[in-house]
């Protein structure tokens, strides 16, 4: 896949933090390479905040959650 003419890697974050929900947001994008085939093999680095009263059970839901063999992002 490709960017939409008129739009930037640099610029990329901004544009999608717009219309994210909120508490989604993105901090930084980069040209892969890849072909779409292969994301598979694709390598996330994920950042996750959580604050308030549902703090610790979204930390352990998390932790269950990618402790699995896989899941769907």
């Amino acid at each position: 896949f490709g960017l939409v003419e008129g739009s930037t890697v640099p610029a990329l974050p901004a544009q999608m933090n717009r219309v994210l929900p909120a508490g989604i947001r993105i901090l930084d994008c980069y040209d892969g390479g890849l072909p779409f085939r292969q994301l598979a093999f694709v390598r996330y680095d994920i950042t996750l905040e959580f604050d308030g009263p549902l703090a610790q059970q979204a930390a352990e839901a998390f932790q269950e959650l990618t402790s699995r063999e896989s899941f769907v992002v």
